[in-house]
């Protein structure tokens, strides 16, 4: 039943992620601003709200407040200790010169 659900989701979403990408500047990144991902995620939870119900929608939307946060705190830490490491490096080349 999920599995039916979720691949008439995915379908509703690749069929518009590929109609964005030929449409598309071949510069710009498929997200280029917040304006679309906007966009995109009221799209989804409307064509979501449609396949599931209430209780299922609830389930899955703490399902993404979970993963949202989650992808958060991996790109906080990243960007924090990637970029200590990427300064340091930079740091001794710099002094190395």
């Amino acid at each position: 039943m999920w599995g039916d659900k979720m691949a008439n989701c995915n379908n509703f979403y690749s069929n518009n992620i590929n109609a964005k990408k030929s449409n598309s500047n071949k510069s710009c990144p498929l997200f280029s601003n917040g304006q679309s991902l906007n966009i995109i995620a009221a799209a989804t939870a409307n064509v979501l709200a449609e396949q599931f119900t209430e209780k299922e929608i609830a389930v899955l939307a703490l399902f993404f407040s979970t993963l949202g946060d989650a992808l958060g705190t991996i790109a906080a830490a990243n960007a924090l200790l990637c970029n200590n490491e990427q300064d340091e490096l930079f740091l001794e080349e710099t002094l190395q010169r």
